[in-house]
């Protein structure tokens, strides 16, 4: 269980003053923009040739996973090759003084390297020896720690974006490790598609790597293979969808249910989605008719208020969708939707949507392939670190949200809600019948 403590306790390690010539290049992660506006950022349609031209320049604002394996290796070669690179945050461990670096996940271990003025600050933690893992606050109220409690240290890490999603990450590899059930390469490439993205791996000149294990499938969308379908039809509206939808891909897995019914789940009034909301934090949710709007292309809205994770500020933001069906959907065998969120409620929240291509793809066998990519598109000029701290939020948000609906339609069991609502019924029947007791 997760428990919130306000002091940190630090950890005993080794640090060591190293030459200016040894520190390694530190890349410094941003999140791409969606923006239409600004000149000053790139966008997701800036044209292949053009990002070969700045290779240089996205290799360093934008370090992709290879990128970032390359950078793990380097820094911790003494790490055997059977530990597996999955993820890395930025963050700050806490000795004496906040050290601001950056924690690299694998499947054996939990590895945290800091370069501060001069000083080398850089351990491994195999995940067997860890015996807790607990949400932490810093300043007594900020929820933006972690701490990670071996037998005989702990490791106090703050400054994280997204603390709860981080934590998350942090014990599910731990808990894998320790039942030595590894996760498998379906799993890991799900959370590099969460976590970075598929989209300019194959475009960086700069990012080639002579290693050959780990390799992520480019997201470039002229080359990004198509998954078998059941009609010669459904191919070119596919090519179509993987060449002209825009942005960052969040979501690429095939899931063990026909079509109908994943489409059902995700795109009607069904139980799941409503108690999908529900656990995420969601209220006042209002879901719309499909309406025809022209031959073959249908809209719906959908609103709620959405829960916010933040120390100060507003707690909630209204939220409205305009979801599009498309006049390509083969129905029974290809879906696509563009689902654009608009958000009211928050500072700045007239100033950008997000935009998500989504695509439901018959893959035979009672199998069904999601895809879905995301765009930030920014309506209004903004200062520099306003758009990143808007950019930094949102992406953390889409993130969460589809690896939280991975693992729902994954656990899914249609007796579920109906096991949940009956519960809930005899519940307040219950609580009626104990109530008029009382006043009898």
């Amino acid at each position: 269980m997760d428990t919130e403590q306000s002091s940190p306790t630090s950890a005993t390690t080794f640090t060591s003053p190293v030459q200016e010539d040894d520190m390694p290049e530190y890349l410094t992660v941003e999140v791409k923009s969606g923006s239409r506006t600004s000149d000053h950022s790139p966008s997701p349609r800036t044209p292949v040739s053009e990002k070969k031209r700045k290779s240089w320049y996205y290799s360093s604002m934008y370090p992709s996973y290879k990128t970032r394996r390359r950078e793990f290796r380097s820094l911790f070669s003494s790490v055997g090759t059977e530990s597996r690179f999955v993820v890395d945050y930025s963050c700050a461990y806490h000795k004496d003084i906040l050290h601001q670096g950056r924690m690299f996940i694998t499947t054996n271990s939990v590895c945290f390297y800091s370069y501060i003025f001069g000083w080398e600050n850089k351990f491994v933690v195999d995940w067997k020896e860890v015996t807790s893992i607990t949400k932490e606050k810093t300043a007594i109220f900020i929820p933006n720690a972690v701490q990670i409690t071996t037998k005989e240290n702990k490791y106090f890490f703050a400054s994280f974006v997204d603390r709860d999603s981080s934590n998350m990450m942090l014990f599910r590899l731990w808990q894998a490790a320790l039942a030595n059930q590894i996760l498998s390469d379906d799993d890991i490439k799900q959370i590099i598609a969460c976590e970075y993205g598929e989209g300019d791996e194959d475009d960086d000149e700069d990012s080639e790597c002579p290693d050959t294990e780990d390799e992520v499938d480019s997201g470039n969308p002229a080359s990004s293979p198509l998954p078998p379908v059941t009609s010669p039809s459904v191919e070119p509206v596919l090519s179509t969808w993987l060449s002209t939808c825009e942005g960052t891909t969040v979501c690429d897995k095939t899931f063990p249910r026909p079509l109908e019914q994943l489409y059902k789940l995700l795109y009607s009034n069904d139980n799941f989605y409503f108690n999908f909301q529900k656990e995420r934090g969601t209220t006042e949710l209002e879901i719309g008719d499909w309406e025809e709007v022209d031959s073959g292309r249908k809209v719906r809205e959908v609103s709620y208020n959405m829960a916010l994770n933040n120390p100060v500020g507003p707690k909630e933001c209204q939220v409205k969708e305009t979801q599009t069906l498309s006049q390509e959907t083969i129905e029974n065998q290809i879906y696509c939707i563009e689902t654009t969120a608009e958000n009211s409620g928050v500072p700045y929240a007239d100033s950008f949507s997000v935009v998500t291509h989504s695509c439901l793809v018959d893959t035979g066998n009672n199998t069904t392939r999601l895809l879905a990519r995301a765009e930030i598109r920014f309506k209004k000029d903004l200062w520099g670190f306003l758009r990143e701290k808007i950019e930094t939020n949102a992406w953390a948000g889409i993130k969460s949200y589809y690896s939280s609906l991975s693992l729902a339609l994954e656990s899914y069991s249609e007796n579920a809600p109906q096991q949940a609502s009956m519960q809930s019924h005899q519940a307040r029947i219950a609580r009626k019948t104990s109530m008029k007791s009382r006043r009898d």
